[in-house]
């Protein structure tokens, strides 16, 4: 279950939640800007994604192997800045790490660059998933959850024009996809982590996650807990009883199952909100993905 530690839990979610929780955007932003500069200043490794690509379901797991082995406090964000933001809580020799979407939303390649280039020398665990998947999963968090939206994509635009958008539909994660690929040689190591391993194998995929994060020998008592913490029912089940309160697991309507952030978790589930048409255009898309991805229109 949810390991509490008194003096710095509550400190930590309140930084969190005070932080998403502004309802001015521009100074939400501007906060979390300043953020993510002292991440890239300050921290060496990143796991770097498009929105909907199975990163909850790694922070719940990292979270709960680094606070069982190191007795540090449950955290979903394990940067250094925000440990020593919390009065240094776990910021021993427990891995840190930051999260982020860097770059994701940007079609345009010259600034992209820029954006790629703050990240040179540090280490990339790069997570991915079938960009068809990708796509319908972004449609309902953008149609549920979003707080930003495009000026020309509001809320309730339908799925076949969403996911031929060109910033926010598939051919914008194909992109995004290829332009850190293209970049793998500028970073201190570059780790492709694919959601329908872990889905396939979970425990095997997360012994080579936390190996990749210099875990040797692997806490087998902390990696089990780990495991079954973060599978998708307890994972469900958390969200729906509200027990962590962190921004991230809020779901303004516990009725609608599109609404959760953790939602369905199906590989090959966009086959179930896409027409024929919709297909047919994702899978022209697709083929443009660089193959080292593994992901193709037989699969």
């Amino acid at each position: 279950m949810f390991m509490e530690t008194k003096l710095n839990t509550p400190l930590i979610e309140k930084i969190r939640s005070n932080r998403a929780g502004i309802k001015i955007n521009f100074v939400r932003e501007m906060l979390a800007d300043i953020y993510n500069c002292l991440c890239l200043k300050f921290e060496n490794r990143f796991f770097v994604s498009f929105p909907k690509c199975g990163r909850t379901w790694l922070r719940f797991f990292v979270a709960k192997y680094i606070s069982e082995k190191y007795h540090a406090p449950f955290m979903l964000d394990h940067s250094i800045v925000m440990r020593l933001a919390s009065l240094g809580a776990g910021a021993h020799s427990a891995p840190h790490y930051h999260f982020t979407h860097a770059g994701f939303d940007i079609p345009d390649e010259s600034e992209f660059n820029k954006i790629v280039r703050s990240f040179r020398g540090k280490q990339i665990h790069f997570l991915v998933r079938d960009p068809r998947d990708v796509a319908v999963s972004y449609y309902w968090h953008y149609q549920k959850r979003q707080k930003r939206l495009h000026a020309d994509v509001p809320r309730n635009t339908p799925i076949s024009i969403f996911l031929r958008h060109p910033v926010v539909g598939i051919s914008q994660i194909v992109r995004s996809m290829n332009r850190w690929h293209q970049h793998q040689n500028e970073f201190n190591g570059f780790f492709i982590w694919r959601y329908e391993d872990f889905k396939r194998d979970p425990k095997k995929s997360f012994e080579d996650l936390l190996t990749a994060l210099g875990e040797k020998p692997i806490d087998r008592a902390a990696f089990d807990s780990a495991l079954q913490y973060s599978s998708f029912d307890n994972m469900k089940m958390v969200e729906q009883n509200q027990k962590i309160k962190d921004p991230m697991l809020s779901t303004a309507d516990l009725t609608d199952p599109e609404a959760f952030k953790v939602r369905r978790g199906i590989v090959g589930g966009y086959r179930d909100y896409l027409s024929a048409e919709d297909l047919q255009f994702a899978d022209s898309e697709l083929v443009k993905l660089h193959p080292d991805f593994g992901y193709s229109t037989t699969r």
